[in-house]
């Protein structure tokens, strides 16, 4: 008979252990308590906003998002590398979001809240289920729901592909620890369907065979005792999910490429890759035990140190030797920092992703490997010593209760992107990034001034920034300093104008103009009228401007040089016919009329309401 849901979950949360657990590890306590626990820390996060660093490009801004569950938006997760990733799932996720809360940043944080604590939930399940050490497993969970490194995950809309990855992760563990109690090949499809469900979300999934067979070390030992025939058949056995891993690595490369996201061999030597490596992979370990002065951005420095190069090279040694010298005794230390060197291999920018020399949020999965690592140890340290149990278990709340109050601290961060990126400025050196995020919030504001200053600090540490130059041109604009703003416009430009592609810069005007700012429309389609003028657009949608800015011999002149190379634009002869009746023009305005009306007849209507709006 098989056995249902329920009694399922009971297995897995029921250990086979020689200690008795204590009475906080019992079956039906560890759901609820790790859920209180995620609520505890992160239930405030369902009263943050939306974060202009991507999510206006993931949800905000996004249509295909913003329109729900559609069959075309299905099609176009399939198919999109849109922002640098293949992650059809996360689209979708996004879209189910949308489809059920609208754009409100309330249900997307709660539904980062709840995955966050499915994902505590189920890292305990599979590590009870593969070691069969609930108070260890316990532990482990419990400082991966709390640990302030994983804020940046819950609370960012735009890292819920983190979220949901990891939940696919864990969901195809438990099904590998099934299959390695009762192998059959349907488990095996069960497993790799998840796999590549995971995958989708996100594909830092892409070391998930190599992490099994670190499982198969420690806890499993499906390694110990047995001949070489075995063993590898089972390494044989994670083939179908390398070759899918290989595929999946080929996507995101390719992805990654297009959108310019890897930075190239010859921009980045060697040596320098290699000390970045060391960097991000000490510098989480040391955010682990101290994580303090967090930001959403960490810039690279300018030049390398390297004493710290050295310092972090000598932590990361001494813990891989350590972890060589207990491989017998201690193999669960061997294990967790295998875990923790493989899962972060993607992102440890010894080939280097970005302008970040490390991320919180990649830290996501990797830290599980020491959490587990550090339970494991200290509770085999105590376990056969009551009154060391019990100082054990106080030491260990105190701690998680440290941590949890250091991640509300954190996550009140989040709140805006005013708070996060004042707070960035404050807690990093040279975070150009911030500087820029943050004077976007102060000129949506309408603090200009204050917005040009953040703008212009960001530029003494990145001053052939295009980003930033393009912004502190629009924000002196907006002043009325157009000579002082030009220096900046010449670096900016190719940001728009590579490939002859002026798009971006056009669809940033036709915002301007759609939100009445019609002073910055007109500066934006002046520019394009010149960047180009193959584009008729750009002239009527200039005298339109110009026309709200009731500058009508402007407007003239804009439109008539727009029909000298567009003399069959219906629009353009319309919207002349506006500027030249303004102006007193009243024969040549209604021959512009009458032309307008030839070339597209549906204008009829529209000239005659003009006409009876103005003799009313």
């Amino acid at each position: 008979m098989k056995k249902n849901i329920t009694s399922e979950i009971k297995g897995a949360l029921s250990g086979i252990t020689e200690e008795p657990a204590p009475f906080w590890i019992k079956p039906l306590s560890i759901p609820l308590f790790i859920l209180s626990l995620t609520a505890a820390v992160y239930f405030p996060v369902i009263h943050n906003g939306f974060i202009s660093y991507d999510d206006i490009n993931y949800v905000i801004e996004n249509p295909v998002v913003i329109a729900g569950l559609t069959l075309n938006g299905f099609v176009w997760a399939l198919k999109s590398v849109y922002f640098a990733n293949w992650h059809p799932a996360t689209w979708i996720l996004y879209m189910t979001e949308a489809e059920v809360f609208g754009i409100n940043p309330q249900g997307f944080h709660f539904v980062s809240m709840l995955l966050h604590g499915i994902n505590g939930l189920l890292l305990f399940m599979v590590l009870q289920r593969l070691s069969k050490e609930p108070v260890p497993a316990f532990w482990a969970a419990m400082l991966f729901v709390v640990h302030p490194l994983n804020v940046e995950s819950v609370a960012w809309v735009s890292q819920q592909k983190t979220l949901l990855s990891t939940t696919f992760w864990f969901l195809a563990l438990l099904a590998y620890a099934v299959f390695v109690e009762k192998p059959k090949v349907l488990t095996y499809i069960v497993i790799t369907v998840l796999f590549i469900i995971g995958l989708m979300a996100k594909p830092m999934l892409v070391t998930f065979p190599v992490t099994l067979l670190i499982l198969d070390f420690y806890p499993l030992k499906r390694f110990h005792g047995v001949s070489f025939k075995v063993k590898l058949r089972i390494i044989c056995e994670k083939i179908p999910l390398f070759i899918i891993t290989a595929a999946a690595s080929l996507i995101t490369v390719v992805s990654q490429k297009q959108s310019g996201a890897i930075v190239a061999i010859s921009d980045v030597t060697i040596p320098e890759r290699l000390i970045n490596g060391i960097t991000s992979y000490a510098g989480y370990i040391k955010k682990m035990f101290y994580p303090v002065n967090l930001s959403v951005f960490y810039p690279y420095s300018d030049t390398i140190n390297y004493l710290t190069a050295g310092i972090d090279l000598s932590l990361l040694t001494t813990v891989a030797v350590i972890s060589i010298d207990t491989i017998k005794r201690a193999p669960y230390i061997a294990a967790g920092f295998l875990w923790y060197v493989v899962t972060l291999l993607p992102v440890s920018q010894i080939v280097q992703i970005g302008g970040a020399s490390i991320s919180d949020r990649y830290a996501y999965v990797p830290l599980i490997g020491l959490f587990i690592a550090l339970a494991t140890g200290a509770w085999n340290t105590v376990k056969k010593d009551n009154s060391m149990r019990k100082f054990f278990a106080v030491s260990a709340f105190v701690i998680i209760i440290t941590l949890g109050c250091i991640s509300s601290k954190q996550l009140s961060y989040w709140r805006d992107s005013g708070a996060l990126f004042k707070h960035s400025i404050d807690v990093t050196y040279g975070n150009y990034v911030a500087y820029n995020e943050y004077g976007m919030y102060l000129k949506e504001k309408g603090e200009t001034n204050a917005a040009i200053d953040m703008f212009k600090e960001g530029l003494r540490y990145a001053p052939n920034n295009k980003t930033l130059n393009f912004n502190v041109w629009d924000a002196l604009l907006r002043a009325g300093k157009a000579n002082e703003a030009q220096k900046h416009l010449q670096v900016a430009l190719p940001m728009f104008t590579e490939g002859g592609n002026t798009a971006g810069l056009k669809d940033i005007a036709i915002k301007l103009l759609r939100k009445r700012d019609y002073k910055m429309s007109a500066a934006y389609f002046s520019l394009l009228t010149s960047l180009n003028p193959g584009d008729a657009d750009n002239f009527n949608y200039l005298g339109l401007s110009y026309l709200a800015l009731k500058d009508y011999e402007k407007a003239k002149a804009v439109l008539q040089a727009g029909l000298r190379s567009f003399p069959k634009r219906a629009d353009l002869h319309l919207h002349l016919g506006l500027a030249l009746r303004e102006c007193g023009e009243t024969a040549a305005s209604e021959s512009h009329f009458a032309e307008a009306v030839k070339l597209n007849p549906a204008l009829t209507g529209v000239i005659r309401d003009l006409n009876d709006g103005r003799k009313k």
